[in-house]
């Protein structure tokens, strides 16, 4: 048989209050503050899974647009290669699309610092 009664519980200085059954000489506390800390616990693995599922989306969106953007490109080389697009229209485009050194130099362009530095240890005469 069950019987309930409250007791008062002592956690650290916390007092709290807690429905006690008595089943067979056992006690059971339900108390909200445990009841509590596993509602929190399954919120923080959710929060953690659901952080997870966001970066692999994330991650596979980056992967496609890079794939999207390699296969553009590809395109466009063809076109230039196959003299359906002008190499001159195309390096004007790239000129004027490409701000990273690095990328610049793949494509044999100036780099941007040094526009103005042609001239640069030459004694002026």
């Amino acid at each position: 048989m069950c019987a309930l009664s409250f007791a008062t519980l002592s956690f650290g200085g916390l007092r709290v209050r807690a429905r006690v059954a008595h089943v067979k000489g056992r006690s059971q506390v339900s108390s909200k503050e445990e009841k509590l800390k596993q509602l929190e616990e399954r919120r923080n693995k959710l929060n953690a899974r659901i952080a997870r599922d966001r970066a692999r989306l994330s991650q596979d969106e980056r992967r496609r647009d890079t794939r999207k953007k390699i296969l553009a490109g590809a395109f466009l080389l063809q076109r230039v290669e196959q003299g359906e697009w002008s190499r001159e229209r195309f390096m004007e485009g790239m000129d004027a699309f490409l701000t990273n050194n690095r990328d610049r130099e793949l494509f044999g362009l100036e780099s941007v610092g040094d526009a103005g530095s042609e001239g640069e240890g030459e004694e002026a005469g």
